[in-house]
């Protein structure tokens, strides 16, 4: 009868690995380990027994259903029947350490409510990615559900992904639309990225064999072909998740590119005074380490870089960390942003709006509705961040030309002889947001076709709290006589 507990081992990795039914996970690995055997031969046909892996593999279910002490047992158990030079002994430990940091940072549980963004933006596949502008309005992600470009199914057998938009309007979030033909392909699609006004969407997939980084730009209503950003980005491995700057001069991204300090690590580029991508520089061992690291984020402020790993002190899987960044843009040593967020599974692809007290991730948490879900968490405790969220719109008069160019620029006062932010309304609705940071006087110029419009002043306590400036301009062409 022994051949049934090799047959509820096999069934319980199957369970495991695909995170839908961990309760059955458990009770196939529970009888699996009635008999172990430390000659556990797998190419073996006459085989009856389970490997002493067993006890990992069920530590690892209980662990995912927050089981901590019942886990931790099991992975003791491994420890003392596998030989003490086997390869999985050091895994083992950190899994041991994982469980005791998860119990503590569940006795320490931040003051959050935590809600999945339900059927109107999840299904039944997977749905993650989340990335948004500054003022919450537009909602990019990716998802591999039914009805995806070419309706192919990859080798994994799921669809291939594509690239979802939703839009708010301040309380609820519209039906996600596939973005269009133009990005989205037969291949795998991914949302890497949104610039701070929504106008700019990074972008990877993988048609060529590679997964490269990609833009479009939203322009008139519609989002153009997608472009490969630049030379200094391309490499013959996995680049993924990228997050820019709010003053657009620097470029986080994930990259699997040899020289790094584990799988997946963080980089970041710089851009260069003529509009190019500076050679991409590893952020080091205090961001990356052998694991894996993920989906960056810098915040509006430009001061606070989000991330996912699978390394430093973490509850197990995928937790989401944060690092301080000075003015010399040196990273602090990261912090877990501890529990309900995260949890003993993955979690991901985190953004912290501009106020600092909302904020959007993926989870592969129970209870979702797919594999892979995308939830909101609203942050009681949370100070509001310091940052002055300058915003509104801007109408063009009587347009008759349709080429009309508004722009924004934005300079600061105390470096004058550094180039200005620029910035763009959406070509659709006409809306702006900028964020201005605390202790600066900056000034504010309005152009239509290049001729300024309104000039405007605005200074930013050191000391100030978050705030919102309404500034909404309508501009009227001025046409010029020809001589």
């Amino acid at each position: 009868m022994r051949i049934y507990l090799l047959i509820h081992y096999n069934l319980g990795i199957c369970y495991l690995r695909s995170k839908k039914d961990l309760g059955k996970a458990i009770g196939y690995l529970e009888k699996a380990i009635e008999h172990i055997s430390k000659k556990h031969n797998a190419f073996a046909y006459e085989e009856r027994n389970a490997p002493i892996s067993a006890h990992f593999e069920l530590g690892k279910a209980y662990q995912l259903t927050n089981k901590l002490d019942e886990a931790t047992s099991q992975f003791r158990k491994c420890i003392a029947l596998l030989p003490k030079r086997n390869l999985l002994q050091e895994e083992l430990s950190r899994h041991i350490e994982m469980c005791e940091f998860a119990k503590s940072q569940m006795a320490n549980r931040l003051n959050v409510k935590i809600s999945n963004l339900g059927e109107k933006i999840n299904s039944t596949y997977s749905d993650f990615g989340p990335i948004l502008n500054t003022d919450e309005s537009i909602m990019a992600f990716t998802s591999n559900r039914l009805g995806s470009t070419g309706q192919e199914i990859a080798k994994n057998g799921n669809y291939y992904n594509d690239i979802y938009i939703s839009n708010s309007d301040g309380h609820f979030w519209s039906d996600p639309q596939n973005i269009n033909g133009k990005i989205n392909s037969k291949f795998n699609d991914v949302a890497a990225g949104l610039s701070s006004d929504g106008q700019q969407l990074f972008l990877f997939n993988d048609q060529t064999g590679y997964s490269y980084l990609y833009q479009s730009n939203f322009f008139n209503g519609e989002w153009s072909p997608i472009e490969f950003i630049n030379e200094n980005m391309k490499d013959s491995s996995l680049e993924s998740h990228s997050s820019i700057s709010l003053d657009g001069s620097l470029l986080y991204f994930a990259s699997s590119r040899e020289g790094g300090y584990g799988g997946t690590d963080i980089y970041r580029c710089r851009k260069l005074p003529n509009g190019a991508w500076a050679k991409a520089e590893n952020l080091g061992p205090k961001i990356n380490t052998k694991h894996d690291e993920i989906s960056p984020y810098i915040h509006p402020n430009g001061s606070i870089l989000f991330f996912s790993s699978k390394g430093h002190q973490n509850l197990g899987g995928f937790d989401i960390f944060s690092s301080e960044i000075d003015e010399n843009q040196e990273l602090a040593t990261p912090k877990n942003i501890g529990y309900p967020v995260n949890t003993t599974g993955d979690e991901s692809y985190y953004v912290l709006n501009a106020e600092g007290r909302r904020a959007y991730f993926s989870s592969t948490k129970p209870g979702g509705l797919g594999n892979e879900d995308i939830y909101v968490a609203e942050f009681f405790d949370y100070e509001k961040i310091a940052v002055t969220i300058l915003k509104g719109t801007i109408t063009i008069k009587d347009q008759g030309d349709s080429e009309a160019q508004a722009e924004i620029l934005v300079y600061d006062n105390a470096d004058l002889s550094s180039p200005p932010g620029i910035f763009k309304p959406n070509s659709s609705t006409g809306k702006y947001v900028i964020v201005l940071k605390p202790g600066r006087d900056y000034k504010i110029e309005y152009l239509l076709n290049d001729l300024i419009v309104k000039t405007d002043h605005i200074f930013v306590l050191e000391e100030s709290v978050y705030q919102e400036i309404e500034k909404s301009v309508i501009m009227e062409p001025i046409e010029l006589d020809a001589e």
